[in-house]
């Protein structure tokens, strides 16, 4: 699973059309109610197996965490912590227009 974007490199200002971001890892603290998301950025899906432009982490905490990644809830969903990584994402200004590829 991923999700293509228009990928907006704020350093260059450059804007990579239908990029292509995966999930890396995740982390589940269940104690602390955080996880720990990261999303590598590639130029294409045909670039994945190189280097990531760039890699983007994500600390989610808290009643995010409690709406996305409790063991209640990946089972009411019936999806994994890594599924709901990515519905998180699509909440986000810069992922609201992923596709899932």
């Amino acid at each position: 699973m991923a999700i293509k974007i228009n990928f907006n490199d704020q350093r260059t200002g450059l804007t990579i059309i239908d990029s292509y971001g995966r999930i890396e890892k995740i982390e589940l603290h269940i104690k602390e109610r955080t996880a720990l998301v990261n999303l590598s950025i590639y130029n294409s899906a045909a670039d994945k197996s190189l280097d990531p432009i760039k890699v983007m982490s994500y600390r989610i905490h808290g009643a995010k965490y409690d709406t996305y990644f409790t063991s209640s809830e990946l089972q009411k969903v019936s999806q994994n912590s890594v599924e709901r990584g990515y519905v998180y994402l699509k909440t986000l200004n810069d992922y609201s227009a992923a596709v899932d590829v």
